[in-house]
């Protein structure tokens, strides 16, 4: 069944097949689980997934572990998250993109609420930590998401309460129309602040994140929060 969407622009269709992409960086001890328990859940719902690791040289054996989970691995030319997420959407084969992390952090079981949520009135699911389980051992990065997150309800009206989640599932046909643009995490909120201002419906499901118990973060809060700023101040001015 396909309807158009209040934009007109692309056509809303059920997936009938899922990309899975996990950027990865020095994942070794996580990745090869967490492919497993994603293919396995996408398959409860579709009739064909896969799964793409954009890896960003990593040094220990992530990609050994992604190919024996019988991943598709590519690796990343450039540097960042964004920048890993922007090739994954250009080299993906299925009907709808589904981002999910490597680090461990996130439940598998995401999978599901994220596919259930891509009806054919909506144009982007987003998990938010907000509506499930949020552990973090610094309260104040939690602090911190929360700011930036009202800053981008105020600026630009999304009705999201975790657009910096980078749990998402979304068609493919609009994610190649976004004309993502930045390397770093700020891609997370540039996803929702382009899918809603082209006129797209965007809903929220429970994430559930959990303080890592293998490997350590690649994110500095400080550097990550200005890249944040900066994005959303261009994208608010500028467009």
């Amino acid at each position: 069944m396909e309807t158009k969407s209040h934009s007109g622009q692309f056509k809303r269709k059920t997936p009938q097949s899922i990309s899975i992409i996990i950027p990865t960086l020095n994942e070794e001890g996580t990745i090869f689980q967490i492919i497993t328990a994603c293919r396995t859940l996408a398959l409860r719902k579709v009739k064909e997934v896969e799964v793409l690791v954009i890896d960003g040289n990593s040094t220990d054996n992530t990609i050994l572990e992604a190919k024996r989970a019988k991943a598709r691995v590519f690796r990343q030319r450039g540097k960042g998250l964004g920048n890993a997420v922007r090739a994954g959407v250009q080299l993906v084969q299925k009907d709808a993109i589904l981002f999910f992390g490597a680090d461990g952090n996130q439940h598998p079981k995401e999978v599901e609420l994220l596919i259930d949520g891509l009806t054919n009135e909506v144009d982007l699911v987003v998990g938010s930590r907000y509506k499930g389980t949020y552990q973090t051992p610094a309260p104040w990065r939690k602090l911190g998401n929360t700011m930036f997150n009202l800053i981008a309800r105020l600026l630009f009206g999304l009705p999201t309460s975790d657009g910096l989640n980078g749990v998402k599932f979304i068609r493919t046909n609009l994610a190649q129309s976004l004309n993502l643009q930045h390397d770093g995490i700020s891609i997370d909120i540039e996803i929702c602040i382009k899918v809603h201002r082209s006129g797209g419906k965007i809903i929220e499901v429970p994430s559930f994140f959990y303080t890592r118990n293998y490997g350590v973060s690649k994110v500095s809060p400080l550097k990550t929060g200005i890249i944040i700023l900066a994005l959303m101040t261009k994208l608010f001015l500028v467009g």
